[in-house]
């Protein structure tokens, strides 16, 4: 565990904290989470389209390559249209997995996808649900800070049995910015309907912990899906976080030393 930078700012009383914690590689498992994610479409594609499994694994591969291609797109992408290239970026995805195999709405069969393969998933880390339930018993609140879309998020944390825990899922579509935008956080704080300073942001990308504090909110970095060699280049802006922790476990123990909550 690390400490960095304290500013003097009075602990947040648990009671009145919001704790927005993000999803991939810090509740779950992103790599994990992707090879279960693409090994239930493969299967999805062979028992309901009658697909080869080894030509359903090509289509997978294929789709997500231009999948990929969306998110390096979004990151200049005005508001108003990020949505529409997300839903056109699905379709083309669902396209991809099917091509003349469906005669349906693409974009309606990515949706149903894009919840129901990950709510067939658990790839929790060990100590998440008793963390969780730790500020729960304190009355804190808590919510899902993602870039991810909310129905997404919402099939991930049914996967994990996590979703009775989390007041607020922001995401793609309800803050119509990706999180590597200042925007996002504007739009995070107030669909929360918190201050900043009553806010803890607790999140994996020295990008994200250095939005949330231009933003004013308290911050810990997770280190634990890093590589070495990343998290000595992170070494300078980890320092902007209140917190560098290696995993969530003993989280709330880890906040109220470092005087961050009370």
């Amino acid at each position: 565990m690390s400490k960095f930078d304290l500013r003097e700012k009075k602990p947040i009383p648990i009671a009145k904290a919001h704790i927005l914690f993000d999803l991939h590689g810090v509740l779950v498992s992103k790599k994990e989470l992707s090879k279960k994610y693409d090994q239930k479409v493969i299967t999805f594609l062979e028992k309901q389209f009658g697909i080869p499994k080894k030509d359903a694994s090509r289509a997978v591969e294929e789709a997500n390559r231009k999948w990929v291609r969306f998110w390096d797109k979004a990151k200049g992408l005005p508001p108003e249209v990020i949505i529409a290239n997300y839903e056109h970026a699905n379709e083309v995805w669902a396209q991809s997995l099917v091509k003349d195999h469906f005669q349906g709405d693409y974009r309606q069969l990515a949706e149903f996808l894009e919840y129901t393969v990950p709510s067939q998933i658990c790839c929790r880390y060990p100590e998440v649900l008793a963390e969780i339930c730790a500020f729960k018993e304190q009355a804190a609140t808590l919510h899902i800070a993602s870039s991810a879309h909310t129905r997404h998020t919402f099939g991930i944390l049914a996967g994990c049995h996590l979703l009775p825990y989390f007041t607020t899922i922001v995401g793609l579509e309800n803050t119509r910015a990706v999180k590597s935008d200042i925007l996002y956080y504007k739009k995070m704080l107030q669909l929360v309907g918190a201050k900043a300073e009553d806010c803890l942001f607790i999140g994996n990308s020295t990008t994200e912990i250095s939005l949330s504090k231009r933003m004013g909110i308290r911050s810990v970095f997770i280190t634990r899906e890093l590589t070495k060699e990343s998290i000595a280049s992170s070494a300078a802006l980890a320092e902007q976080a209140d917190l560098v922790l290696p995993d969530l476990a003993n989280l709330l123990l880890h906040l109220r030393e470092s005087h961050l909550i009370e």
